[in-house]
């Protein structure tokens, strides 16, 4: 027996039975529901009123094939009242599909003969054609079971929606969309909403006359956090505040469909900075993302994760794929935020999330707690690893690459690759140990002494690590350099750097530059791209650089821990001091490692450029590893010709692109060259994605025969009747609307991008050039006049979905 059918039959049993003509029902007092299997909307009001949230006072109809005779439906009411009849279909409210609008709601019902009236036609609508055509559009099978909700109207001061996540994005932030009213005004009329975004113990966004709702708003934000965790999941729910209590009305799990990837460069921008260039990311990517992936064997045991997925180019820029890593924090029990917290990037508010391990991670204390023994000796461990890499990356530093073969080539780049992937781990894991004992613990610790990080001196540090900071020395030869007479600052040309001589001091500026590019000769202006020029290879710029210094200004003075109290902390200052200094000595011989690769790559390139197949060693940087392969393999010279060609021209014109920092989903964010967009337009993104192409502008539904598949429609507001226009559209602007509008579930479900309460969307003109970004709710004018629009043949729009 079906669950419906076990429901119907528990509805007999324990109902009254009503027979209005041909319409049979039961009534069924909504605290008489102890089981699912009445349609999500019926089950979900039960979930509401099981846990004691306010609802209205609600009984359920139960549709069946015949009916005894009882008391009438009017036994029920109350005549002073009016009511609200809402269909509760077994296909409504699903996490893949939502049937948004196929089924009606009816609102200020009084009589008996009303809501009867109502309730067949409720009864009648799985039949209809347009949810038929949803149905098969869905490739759901079997009939659609009907049911329906009766609550008492509750007429609000204020109604809304609040979602315990944010449905486009999946970013930890409590949203309240919310009107004056009813609001049918939001759902079925299309009127923009007041919105309010609620994280972690602060108001990022507030609406006008915020203050006078604040009192309302704070239920909610309790509430919602009490659902969810009641619940089990991120949920919706729609609410009532009558200017005495808040009403909860539905309650929805959230529709995102299937979960999307989360891009940051919010970190790479730190660790991997600037344009990088095929090859390097083709070495980068496997070196680097494998010691990831072995730190969460280490935690949580082998696993299949693709450490390709771990990090992405983005016209040439890294993103950081945080879905994946905050996938494994919570495998942990941790905030999915976590990384980005440990490295002090985001601002946490007061209500930190905090580090609360979940049951699930009781199966992972085994190798946990071996994690944890194996930290405590972790000082020992990185300071072995630079004794003994320091060695290993010395004999890799070959001094006549002239003399060997192509394959030896290859091969001394596979054995590096090998090498700087083990020495990566430790320049993973002694940064996020550093992070952790400065930025947690000795943060914690001066608390309690009412300091702060930022206060605290730390030039034992610098003292420890001078051996290693071109800074340093830099600025020790500026010094020296200072110091000769100006009438002996005779500027000659030697090894083609000009430096100067005829006294002491000029001797020992020579002498000290030279060994300045021994020692820091393979720095450049990025450590983690061997495609830029060695100082070793410009000794100009480096003297340049030491002409352009200036004289290092006084340090702000801070406290030493001689200023602490407590033994414990000074222990804790001790700790994050001995990992500041491992962190620089291990960085630093990483960087020398990796730059090894260069002279590699280049002393490839020079071979291939001599037999005229490069027109210049530096266009081998525009190929991966594996195409470099390929050709020495198969000398396909016209398929890498045309391969460079194109990369180097897509990296110049994407030089000076603004980048966002957060990129959703696998697709590519539309960018804008030098100069930017005509003008933009900014609304509220509810359905993530990127389009560009020629906008429609439709007043009334009846415009729709205007529309060709791909355009981007443009409409006043949404509803029910705008679907079949929605889905042949590759993207949607509407003037009005917010998070819950018909156009926005509709797009969410199908991968349309979208964005609504766009002011003055309804001035577009017919066949304009825009670009969409259905995450940031942005609306980029690439085209103006009419009259220059893209000829037919090529003018659907340029769709990437989020």
């Amino acid at each position: 027996m079906s669950l419906n059918a076990i429901a119907s039959l528990n509805a007999w049993r324990n109902g009254i039975g009503v027979k209005a003509g041909t319409l049979n029902y039961r009534i069924l007092p909504l605290s008489k529901v102890q089981r699912e299997g009445f349609g999500a909307k019926i089950d979900h009001c039960a979930f509401l009123y099981r846990h004691r949230f306010r609802i209205p006072e609600s009984y359920i109809l139960l549709k069946t094939d015949t009916a005894d005779k009882s008391p009438n439906l009017e036994k029920w009411l109350h005549s002073d009242r009016s009511y609200v009849l809402r269909s509760s279909a077994s296909v409504e409210d699903r996490l893949d599909r939502s049937y948004a609008g196929q089924f009606d709601s009816y609102l200020n019902l009084s009589s008996t003969k009303e809501i009867e009236k109502k309730l067949r036609l409720l009864f009648q609508q799985p039949l209809n054609r347009r949810v038929e055509a949803t149905q098969a559009q869905s490739q759901d099978r079997g009939p659609i079971v009907m049911h329906a909700l009766l609550q008492e109207m509750i007429h609000p001061r204020y109604s809304g929606v609040v979602f315990s996540r944010n449905p486009l994005t999946g970013l930890d932030e409590i949203i309240i969309e919310y009107t004056e009213g009813h609001n049918a005004r939001i759902l079925q009329e299309g009127q923009t909403p007041f919105r309010a975004i609620y994280k972690w113990g602060e108001w990022k966004e507030t609406p006008r006359g915020f203050d006078h709702h604040l009192e309302f708003l704070t239920e909610i934000i309790q509430e919602v956090k009490r659902a969810k965790k009641e619940f089990g999941a991120d949920v919706d729910m729609e609410w009532a505040f009558d200017g005495q209590s808040l009403y909860w009305l539905q309650l929805r799990e959230i529709t995102t469909g299937k979960r999307q990837s989360i891009y940051s460069n919010r970190i790479s921008k730190e660790m991997l900075p600037g344009m990088i260039k095929p090859l390097v990311w083709s070495i980068n990517i496997p070196v680097v993302n494998q010691s990831w992936k072995d730190l969460f064997a280490e935690l949580l045991g082998p696993n299949d994760l693709d450490i390709f997925r771990l990090a992405r180019s983005i016209h040439y820029r890294a993103y950081f794929n945080m879905g994946v890593l905050g996938d494994l924090f919570e495998l942990l029990g941790m905030p999915r935020e976590l990384l980005e917290i440990l490295l002090g990037i985001e601002n946490t508010g007061k209500e930190r999330p905090k580090f609360r391990p979940g049951f699930s991670i009781v199966r992972h204390l085994p190798r946990l707690f071996r994690f944890v023994l194996k930290s405590l000796a972790v000082k020992k461990r990185i300071i072995a690893f630079l004794s003994e890499y320091d060695v290993i990356f010395q004999s890799l530093d070959l001094k006549s690459l002239s003399s060997y073969s192509m394959e030896q080539l290859v091969d001394q780049i596979e054995t590096l690759k090998v090498r700087c992937t083990e020495a990566s781990y430790f320049n993973i894991v002694t940064p996020l140990l550093s992070a952790f004992y400065s930025n947690y613990r000795l943060s914690k610790a001066l608390e309690t002494e009412n300091l702060r990080l930022e206060d605290i001196d730390f030039s034992e540090v610098e003292s420890r690590i001078a051996d290693i900071q071109p800074a340093v020395w830099l600025q020790e030869l500026k010094t020296v350099y200072d110091g000769i007479e100006k009438k002996e600052q005779v500027r000659v040309e030697e090894d083609n750097l000009f430096i100067p001589e005829m006294d002491l001091h000029a001797n020992r500026f020579r002498r000290l530059f030279r060994e300045l590019i021994r020692k820091f000769g393979h720095l450049s202006d990025s450590g983690n791209d061997f495609s830029t020029v060695s100082w070793k290879e410009d000794p100009a710029s480096v003297m340049n650089l030491i002409l352009s210094l200036e004289s290092v200004p006084e340090k702000v003075s801070k406290k030493g821990p001689d200023a602490f109290t407590s033994h414990a902390t000074a222990r804790k200052y001790k700790k994050a001091c001995d990992f500041r200094v491992l962190k620089e000595r291990v960085s630093f011989l990483y960087t020398y490692g990796y730059s090894l690769f260069r002279p590699l790559f280049l002393e490839i390139a020079n071979r291939i450029k001599d037999k005229g197949f490069l027109k210049n060693e530096t266009d081998l940087f525009f190929l991966s590893y594996e195409e470099v392969k390929r050709f020495l393999a198969e000398r396909n010279a016209k398929e890498i010709a045309t391969i460079i060609n194109k990369r180097k021209k897509d990296f110049e014109e994407l030089q000076d692109v603004k980048m966002p920092e957060v990129v959703f989903g696998d697709d590519l964010p539309t960018v804008y060259p030098k100069g930017g967009p005509q003008s933009m337009m900014k609304g509220v993104g509810v359905s993530g994605g990127y389009v560009e192409g020629p906008v429609k502008v439709l007043k009334t539904t009846k415009d729709a025969s205007k529309v060709d598949k791909g355009d981007i429609i443009v409409i006043p507001f949404s509803d029910i009747g705008w679907t079949p226009t929605i889905l042949k559209a590759g993207g949607v602007i509407s003037e009005a609307g917010g998070l819950l509008s018909h156009a926005a579930i509709i797009a969410r479900e199908y991968r349309i991008p979208a964005i609504v309460s766009v002011s003055g969307a309804m001035n577009l003109k017919d066949s304009m050039r825009v670009s969409l970004n259905g995450i940031s709710g942005e609306v980029a004018i690439l085209q103006e006049e009419t009259s220059r629009a893209r000829p037919p043949e090529v003018s659907a729009a340029k769709q990437r979905r989020g």
